[in-house]
């Protein structure tokens, strides 16, 4: 959904007068997922690494 919605943003298809209220709804966002304790714990952090040397080893990091 996020990344329909950064297209959206970058092809103009959301109104200038409409980006602070969703610079707003994305920090609550932001807000609810840092307060999630699987992030606070680094658990997050440690899947991300995981994932970047998995995707480096069959070559799939440009």
């Amino acid at each position: 959904m996020l990344a329909e919605l950064a297209r959206q943003v970058d092809d103009g298809r959301i109104y200038d007068r409409d980006l602070l209220d969703l610079s707003d709804a994305l920090g609550a966002v932001l807000g609810a997922y840092r307060r999630r304790s699987f992030v606070r714990s680094g658990s997050v952090e440690d899947q991300r690494q995981s994932r970047a040397r998995s995707l480096a080893r069959r070559g799939s990091i440009t």
